[in-house]
């Protein structure tokens, strides 16, 4: 049993990984940066108003694409409720804040049961040329977290630091 739940779970994480989070809506997690983005730096300058619409805006594109429990959106509502926060308006930045919390401590909680959340940022210390190239590099990565070692990862080395 203990095999087919290894198994199950390197097959789930490796849909998961060749699935972006973001693969809904192309596009979708550079414009929901885009509008997180946007949102802190007019909070920054004091717009309270533009920047709680734009940090609106972020969560629905979270929400549409990557759903309730993705760290994206977690990340969106703690934006909202700071917002919220510099306002003064503590009544509403509170809900905001124990939802956001809420979605860090289910991502905590699967790492305390043994999860490994890796996503999949592709390593370029390894100058990869062609999106096989990524992809190999990803896919191997993902298999050593299994004991799994397929010989196609490139180590980043000491040595290569200094390198161009």
């Amino acid at each position: 049993m203990a095999g087919w739940n290894a198994s199950a779970a390197m097959l789930l994480f490796m849909a998961v990984l060749v699935s972006p989070a973001w693969a809904d809506d192309e596009g979708a997690g550079e414009r929901w940066a885009a509008l997180n983005h946007q949102a802190g730096v007019l909070l920054k300058q004091g717009q309270y108003d533009a920047a709680m619409q734009i940090a609106v805006d972020a969560v629905k594109v979270a929400m549409l694409n990557v759903g309730p429990d993705h760290p994206d959106l977690a990340s969106s509502l703690h934006t909202q409720a700071m917002i919220y926060e510099e306002q003064a308006r503590y009544d509403l930045a509170e809900p905001l804040y124990v939802r956001a919390l809420a979605r860090v401590q289910q991502w905590a909680q699967a790492t305390r049961n043994g999860a490994i959340v890796m996503p999949p940022v592709p390593g370029f210390y390894n100058r990869p040329r062609t999106i096989a190239d990524l992809v190999t590099q990803s896919v191997g990565r993902a298999l050593d977290l299994f004991g799994i070692d397929p010989h196609v990862v490139k180590r980043w080395k000491e040595t290569d630091a200094g390198r161009k």
